[in-house]
């Protein structure tokens, strides 16, 4: 059984107070404010305080309301700022029956149809752009629409770059590729729905501007949060704010605060030696701090400082400075058998005397394993050209050899392996930076400082001297690193004491009572200067909480059931009967999809074109069907809502025919002829068949017929310009461009530049209109461009009446008003049109229509 209007009252009157005012403001303006939006979330505050004015919703007739109005698309143009459309230019429309715009590729048909969608507001609407082909952009979008309804005729001026949308002209159905693949690709609300579904669409998009509104307020009562200090953790103050609501009480044991307070806490403070008990235990923490440090930096250097290390040190010193020594004399002696070749810069060179240490190592692996002798031997061979050497070689083979790889070379290594292995154990010196810092905070005598220093001074000199090979005088330093130690260790002790009778004075019982009243004053003394902070908060939480609640009524799952229930009833049920009628009439049943409604959310109903196949499972249209298949799927869809529109408001399609065989070509243009029937049908199109084919349904089925065209150049489209009709009758148009055309050019100046484009235009409309007697007059309507079928009842006797003047006529007409269509080369002669030629050819061509109409008698 349907809902009934009392029902649906009722259930209005158990909604939220800001619903039902929602209902009736809806109601009255169609719309809402951002005035409305706030007084309902004021409603939704006033509901949870119990405090809710009186509603009246008796009197809203809901499911009876309808508020489309019978009206006519007259004209669109001055389009500014879109695309490259002509901003000068009126696109007029027939106020009944078919208007049919044609126009080719690019000729600005899809720049009328975004401006047509944008003006109704259609859901698929698209982002309007500017002229491309301009440098200077213009940022004003806006256009002129005049319409003809009930009062007359009306011109509105529409921007279009505002989302505003005419409540009027919301009616308007609009078809186009974007919206075809909305029906069988994605999920589609149905674009015609009964008054009370716009009422509850409305009601949901309110339901969040509300819950966006008190939120708004909750963020403005969201106040920063209330920090206790740190020295107050754990006192009644920090309990009382970790525990705050907005039922909270301001607590006198908590806040109180007075003057006698005030003195108490000044009294006991300074009865308390607290402060200068932590401050002289923090000072002697850092004393001791800083003197174990030292300790620990001084003990390091100990174990170095041993007498078996320090002699080492002095014996590596001594065996690298000998080696030095007998390094010079193996020099000497060598320069004293060497060559004239073996100068300083030879045997300094580092190639050279890694040479000689590879040679060796050479022969002593390869050469004298074979038995070969000595390369410092007379008789031996040398390492590196194996020819036998001569006693002067040998012996300065022999030289080089102790100069490069003998003793002293090893000596030497050996001595820097000693001291490398001592520099190794000495420990890591602080910097002098460090050092002070350390020695600055330890509070220490004069006297232990200077030895301190001294050491220190000697730990760098230590490491210097290591790193470049030199002793230093280090008697007696083992001696004074344990003296300073153990005195050092004397203090740490001084230190640990003093500061354990400083810290049982802290923890005794009687400081330990003594501070909890200081604490408790310290705390009612703090919470007294933030009482009022805290009152706000109370207040700010009190008015979150209520916030909290308003919000929880501005929920919209209620609106969205009534509405899933409605949709059932008023639109599932017969949208989807209208559609199946729609697709059996257009594909005469070949092709089997259904609509289905899809899952419903804030007050909107989608519903999806689906296939089911054998097994009851759902597949995607895309998936299966021909892309003409999906198409005549969609039409069906959309003259399924169209139908259900009961307001005569325009409908206009944007080639409909795209993708279509002639069969579902010839089943779309009778569709849209019926629909012409009762409401405005505007069709924009590329195909001249569909042009041909609206005229002759148009005929057939009695109703009246418009045929417009436009073009465009790059760099401005959409121009409406006068031509010859595709549809229509070869005498009706030779009368029209004879008694129009002719008179309007007659107007224009002959040496106005607009007065070649007119010209220009007639003669091309004139090839037109005898291009189209050959199928009208001389063939009779056997045979039309565009049309599949052939006719021959009553009218193919007539082609045996065809004679060579016919063809002459025909011949003499297309040649001459064929001038402007095509290229020519210089040696042409160049054609004078006048009006006279012209108007003497079209009476000559008439008089020869009707003969030929007479001779075969026909009307």
């Amino acid at each position: 059984m349907a809902i009934t209007n009392a029902e649906l009252l009722e259930w209005l009157e158990e909604q939220a107070t800001w619903v039902k005012d929602a209902a009736v403001v809806y109601y009255n303006k169609g719309q809402f404010s951002q005035s409305d939006i706030e007084k309902f979330a004021d409603e939704c505050m006033s509901d949870i305080a119990k405090m809710s004015p009186a509603i009246d919703v008796s009197g809203l007739d809901l499911l009876g309301r309808d508020e489309s109005q019978n009206y006519s698309l007259l004209s669109v143009g001055n389009i500014v700022g879109v695309n490259a459309l002509a901003p000068d230019r009126i696109l007029s429309f027939a106020e009944k029956g078919v208007t049919v715009v044609y126009g080719e590729n690019g000729s600005g048909k899809s720049g009328y149809i975004r401006v047509l969608k944008k003006v109704c507001g259609a859901r698929y609407d698209e982002e309007l752009q500017p002229n491309v082909y301009v440098a200077r952009k213009t940022p004003k979008q806006e256009c002129e629409i005049e319409i003809s309804g009930p009062k007359g005729t009306v011109k509105k001026t529409i921007t279009l770059n505002k989302k505003a949308v005419d409540l009027q002209l919301r009616d308007i159905d609009i078809f186009d590729t974007k919206l075809s693949k909305a029906y069988v690709e994605s999920a589609k609300e149905a674009a015609y729905e009964p008054w009370v579904f716009g009422l509850f669409r409305s009601l949901a998009d309110a339901s969040g501007q509300v819950k966006a509104a008190i939120e708004q307020r909750e963020r403005a009562h969201r106040t920063a949060s209330i920090v206790i200090p740190d020295e107050l953790r754990g006192t009644a103050i920090d309990d009382y704010v970790k525990g705050l609501n907005r039922k909270s009480k301001i607590e006198r044991s908590v806040f109180a605060w007075s003057k006698e307070s005030a003195k108490e806490l000044e009294t006991l403070k300074k009865s308390s030696n607290r402060v200068a008990l932590v401050a002289e235990v923090k000072k002697l923490q850092s004393e001791l701090r800083s003197r174990k440090n030292l300790q620990r930096y001084v003990e390091t250097f100990k174990a170095f400082y041993s007498p078996s290390n320090l002699q080492e040190w002095e014996a590596a010193l001594d065996e690298i400075n000998g080696a030095a020594d007998e390094e010079r004399a193996a020099r000497i002696l060598f320069k004293e058998h060497a060559d004239d070749i073996d100068d300083d810069r030879t045997i300094n060179n580092t190639a050279w005397r890694f040479m000689w240490r590879y040679a060796k190592d050479y022969y002593e692996r390869c050469l004298q394993t074979k038995g070969y002798a000595s390369y410092t031997e007379e008789g031996g061979i040398c390492p590196l050209c194996h020819q036998k050497l001569s006693k002067h070689s040998a012996d300065r083979m022999k030289h080089v050899e102790e100069y490069i790889n003998g003793r002293v070379r090893t000596k030497s290594t050996g001595g820097q392996k000693r001291l490398e292995v001592i520099t190794n154990q000495l420990p890591e010196v602080w910097s002098d930076l460090q050092f002070d810092t350390v020695l600055e905070s330890s509070e220490l005598d004069d006297a232990l400082v200077k030895e301190l220093r001294y050491l220190q001074k000697v730990f760098s000199e230590t490491k210097r001297a290591l790193k470049i090979g030199k002793n230093i005088p280090a008697q007696n330093i083992r001696k004074r690193i344990i003296s300073v130690i153990d005195e050092l260790s004397d203090l740490i002790d001084e230190d640990t004491d003093l500061m354990d009778t400083k810290s049982a004075l802290l923890e005794s019982d009687q400081e330990k009572e003594l501070q909890k009243k200081i604490i408790e004053l310290e705390s009612r003394k703090y919470a007294a200067s933030i009482k009022e902070t805290v009152k706000a908060k109370i207040a700010a939480l009190d008015a979150l909480e209520l916030l909290e609640k308003a919000e929880k009524l501005t929920a919209s799952n209620k609106i969205t059931t009534m509405s899933k229930k409605l949709a059932t009833e008023l639109i599932t049920n017969e949208y989807i009967q209208h559609f199946n009628d729609e697709l059996l009439l257009m594909t005469r049943g070949s092709i089997h999809v259904e609509l289905q409604q899809q899952r419903a959310g804030k007050g909107r109903i989608p519903f999806k074109v689906q296939l089911v196949d054998t097994y009851g499972d759902k597949v995607s249209p895309v998936e299966v069907l021909s892309e003409g298949e999906n198409r005549i799927v969609s039409l069906a869809a959309f003259f399924a809502e169209a139908s259900g529109r009961e307001a005569k408001t325009p409908l206009i399609v944007d080639d409909p025919i795209s993708s279509l065989d002639y069969n579902f070509e010839t089943a779309v243009i009778k569709r849209l002829v019926k629909a012409a029937q009762h409401r405005q049908v505007i069709v924009f199109t590329h195909r001249i068949s569909m042009v041909v084919g609206l005229k002759e349904q148009c005929d057939a089925m009695n109703v009246s017929f418009q045929e417009n065209r436009i073009s465009g150049r790059a760099q401005m489209k959409g121009v409406p310009i006068e031509s010859a009709c595709y549809g229509g009758k070869c005498e009706q148009q030779v009368n029209r461009l004879k008694n129009e055309n002719i008179a309007k050019l007659r107007k224009i100046d002959p040496y106005d530049e607009d007065y070649a484009v007119h010209l220009n235009n007639l003669c091309q409309q004139i090839r037109i209109v005898v291009e189209k007697s050959v199928e009208d007059v001389l063939l009779n309507g056997v045979v039309v461009r565009f049309r599949r079928d052939i006719k021959t009842l009553n009218k193919i006797d007539s082609l045996a009446n065809i004679s060579q003047e016919d063809c002459a006529i025909i011949n003499k007409m297309m040649t001459k008003y064929s001038y402007y269509d095509h290229s020519h080369s210089d040696e042409t002669p160049l054609i004078d049109f006048t009006l006279d030629d012209i108007e003497k050819d079209l009476a000559d061509f008439l008089d020869w229509i009707k003969s030929k109409k007479k001779a075969t008698n026909r009307k």
